[in-house]
């Protein structure tokens, strides 16, 4: 969908109806969801406190007798604290407690609550330990509509704000909700039904929108595909359609909609196809509340970093901004200006792997066995060290431009720096702790960070999770082009990627804002590979922590055709690069990488000479992994 087609539905507020009693029935619910007895205690997290950060688990009873858990992030404050209440995508958990600290870094605590029966400590009252994994849409549709999942769902979110206002480091007058897909429908229901609490509502592509349209639309796959099989098996010629419809209606988000008074950030990709652009219209254009909705075309329904500091923008233009006499937040916190459009949309990866290669076995296991003894086709040149040190000694050319960017942040210094020599140039952001006067607090431990094919170099958002760990952080861009597989790259190009990566590390680690004796380096795909090559020649003992690190066992790749040839493919090896790691090494491998072939993975491991652990994930991909990113937090 374009946005000259996103105005074309300007006027459209959705298919599914709403029932007659709508207000009434969840005005009965949040009375319900009142009248039961507070039962919650706060623990200590396992992951570990730091500095500026306590790490707690939250416990309570819900509705019906379930279960409820929920990470809770505060940074250490002798002041009340802003709260954000984060809601996750379907059917999942909450992010991992790595990801979930990045608000912590400029004063804001976080709780995110797991759902029931989806992914993670939260457990349904349906009899059940666990997770009953999907079908959550329509678990209870042939019963009452307050027996349905997310009618439950949303009381007991009723019940964690409760718990809310009753945490004496919050500031209840601060409080807002951040979700997408199933996060931004119960961000909206949260923000809708708790309007005394919410403040402001950051809301990417709602999920649980405008059933009606799903269905006619096909749509109803994937997320929404316990609509399909409830039609197929409980309705197959459409004569009860009305009725479960209807009873659908009480849970549909567009409905919510028009009951919101606080301001929201609403964000679109225009190739959802998870979520129809034309459904979350049917929401957005029934709010009548203070609003504004960024479109992000080549998007789909995947993370939009961009949106991501935007959102840390508008809760802290929140938060500063005072009220009018009726009790309504002013509307300049919309300051007008459009988002900046993306470099390019993060691509569908693929190695494009021949059958059978590097598999060593039918099945996973006889696979992983097989891993375990590879130790690749590459040679290690005997002029390896000299090739890229070659690199590394150009640093003193190296001039080194700083410009200071938005957001402006409390406490955080959000950077871009310059760096360029004879014919070269590459960028870099940089975030590090500030005084509050936009000096920097002098040597920081450092995270040097590099990104992945396909996308850009990270948000300020996302490296800010560094900041609360006590790292400042240095992040590459990469001068590569916006290829959908390495496959797509020759070696001159790669090898001029790694030697940008060297010649960064080396340049910015004898800066005096960059502390010589605690640095670590983290990337995921090429960051990962460029993170072992440049931790390898930092020159000191140095922590990396890699997910799914690519290229290794080149000459194997470059023989099987599933890479071109490669003719430094030694030289780029990264098995030749961890050979040379002497600090600690924490790599991560989904053994269904379609992109970084495991048993090139396995091979880099066996060869790494440091204090190493890897950490394998039988059912993963080339993705964001929460287990992973939790690991990362304690081996930083």
């Amino acid at each position: 969908m374009t946005a000259e087609e996103i105005k074309a539905w300007a006027g459209y507020t959705g298919m599914t109806p709403e029932p007659e009693d709508f207000s009434g029935f969840w005005a009965e619910r949040m009375k319900e969801a009142e009248e039961v007895s507070l039962e919650y205690r706060i623990e200590t997290a396992p992951v570990g406190d730091r500095a500026s950060c306590l790490y707690r688990e939250l416990f309570f009873t819900g509705i019906r007798g379930e279960k409820m858990y929920a990470k809770y992030i505060l940074p250490t404050s002798q002041e009340k604290l802003p709260l954000i209440l984060q809601f996750h995508g379907y059917p999942g958990a909450g992010r991992s407690w790595l990801e979930l600290s990045s608000y912590a870094a400029v004063g804001y605590a976080v709780l995110s609550m797991d759902c029931p029966g989806q992914g993670g400590g939260s457990h349904d009252a349906g009899g059940y330990e666990g997770t009953t994994v999907a079908g959550h849409i329509v678990a209870g549709l042939d019963g009452r509509p307050e027996d349905m999942y997310y009618v439950r769902l949303y009381q007991n979110i009723r019940i964690l704000c409760r718990i809310v206002k009753r945490l004496e480091e919050i500031c209840p007058e601060k409080v807002f909700v951040s979700g997408g897909s199933q996060g931004g429908a119960q961000g909206l229901a949260c923000a809708a039904l708790n309007p005394d609490l919410i403040r402001a509502a950051a809301i990417q592509y709602p999920f649980l929108s405008d059933f009606e349209r799903i269905w006619e639309m096909d749509a109803d796959a994937v997320a929404y595909e316990g609509l399909r099989y409830y039609s197929r098996w409980f309705d197959p010629e459409g004569k009860k359609r009305g009725r479960w419809m209807k009873q659908l209606g009480y849970i549909d988000t567009k409905n919510f909609a028009p009951m919101v008074l606080c301001p929201v950030l609403f964000a679109t990709g225009l190739e959802d196809r998870i979520c129809p652009p034309v459904t979350q219209c049917a929401v957005y254009n029934r709010l009548q509340c203070p609003k504004k909705r960024l479109l992000y075309p080549g998007y789909g329904h995947e993370e939009l970093q961009e949106f991501d500091d935007l959102t840390l923008e508008f809760f802290l233009q929140a938060s500063s901004d005072g009220e009018k006499e009726d009790g309504t937040v002013r509307e300049r916190i919309f300051p007008g200006a459009s988002p900046r459009k993306p470099a390019h949309a993060p691509v569908n990866l693929s190695l494009r792997l021949p059958g059978g290669f590097g598999s060593g076995g039918e099945t996973l296991a006889e696979r992983m066995k097989a891993w375990e003894k590879h130790t690749g086709e590459s040679r290690r040149p005997e002029d390896f060290d000299a090739y890229w040190e070659k690199s590394i000694r150009q640093w003193t050319e190296v001039s080194v431009h700083i410009d200071v960017q938005l957001p402006r942040l409390p406490g955080v210094l959000c950077e871009t720096a310059q760096l360029t020599w004879g014919e070269g140039q590459i960028r870099a952001g940089l975030l590090y702790p500030s005084d509050g006067k936009g000096n920097r607090k002098g040597a920081c431990p450092t995270v040097f960070m590099f990104h992945d094919l396909g996308r850009g170099v990270r948000g300020w958002h996302h490296m800010m999770r560094f900041v609360t760990l006590g790292y400042g952080v240095v992040a590459m861009e990469n001068r590569l082009p916006a290829v959908e597989s390495i496959t797509e790259l020759d070696s001159g190009e790669l090898e001029a990627c790694f030697r940008d990566a060297l010649l960064l590390t080396e340049t910015m680690r004898h800066q005096d804002y960059v502390a010589k004796d605690r640095q670590a380096f983290w990337g995921e795909g090429l960051g990962g590979g460029l993170a072992i090559a440049a931790a390898a020649f930092a020159g000191s003992e140095v922590s990396c922590a890699a997910y799914g690190p690519l290229p290794g066992d080149c000459r194997r790749l470059c023989r099987e055709g599933a890479v071109p040839v490669w003719d430094n493919g030694d030289y780029l090896d990264l098995i030749h690069f961890a050979s040379r790691l002497r600090g600690r090494l924490l790599l991560g491998t989904g053994c269904m990488d379609g992109v970084s072939e495991p048993a090139s993975q396995y091979a880099i491991f066996r060869e790494a000479a440091c204090d190493k652990r890897h950490l394998v994930y039988p059912k993963h991909s080339h993705e964001r992994v929460n287990f992973f990113e939790n690991e990362v937090l304690r081996f930083l």
